[in-house]
């Protein structure tokens, strides 16, 4: 993608009720195989929401959905 200018970049949000609740940017060195990228921004996607969780910032009702 000439945009990206070969840098590796992921935005993620998660929301709630719909309210984003939280956003953040993911960066990868350019070196990174394309399969380990989606690997490590399924993580970081997860990790966020774990965050997320465990500050109460989302509900348990919305949670117990998931």
């Amino acid at each position: 993608m000439p945009e990206s200018a070969g840098k590796l970049f992921a935005y993620i949000s998660i929301a709630e009720k719909d309210k984003i609740i939280s956003t953040e940017k993911i960066e990868l060195q350019s070196s990174v195989k394309m399969e380990e990228a989606q690997a490590i921004y399924t993580i970081k996607a997860f990790e966020t929401l774990n965050r997320l969780l465990r500050l109460n910032r989302v509900s348990k009702k919305s949670s117990q959905s998931v």
